[in-house]
């Protein structure tokens, strides 16, 4: 039997007006490793308009790889150009790759 997806709350809107386009559940809790992963996001894109590119390498360090799932799982030194690394933190919520690219991004996940 199938049972319908629990997803969590929604919320669409225009980002020129502040319109709401769809709300699901918007005035629930929304869960933080995810929103730190979004904030993770936007100051990488930022940081592509001045500091880095999307063909340049993060690497996993030792603190990368030992965060908790969601993660890609890449050894300690592996590398993903921070295209992939974008794709990754999105997609899949890595928490791994939120520290590789916030590493290459100030030199530390904590600044």
């Amino acid at each position: 039997v199938a049972r319908p997806a629990h997803a969590g709350p929604a919320l669409l809107f225009d980002a020129s007006d502040g319109k709401i386009l769809y709300a699901e559940e918007m005035d629930d809790q929304w869960h933080p490793a995810s929103l730190t992963k979004i904030m993770t996001a936007y100051l990488a894109f930022k940081a592509l308009k001045l500091e880095i590119r999307l063909d340049d390498k993060v690497i996993c360090t030792e603190l990368a790889n030992q965060q908790p799932p969601s993660k890609i799982g890449l050894p300690v030194g592996g590398e993903l150009t921070v295209e992939l690394a974008l794709q990754a933190l999105i997609v899949k919520s890595a928490n791994d790759v939120a520290v590789m690219l916030a590493e290459k991004i100030s030199g530390s996940e904590l600044q």
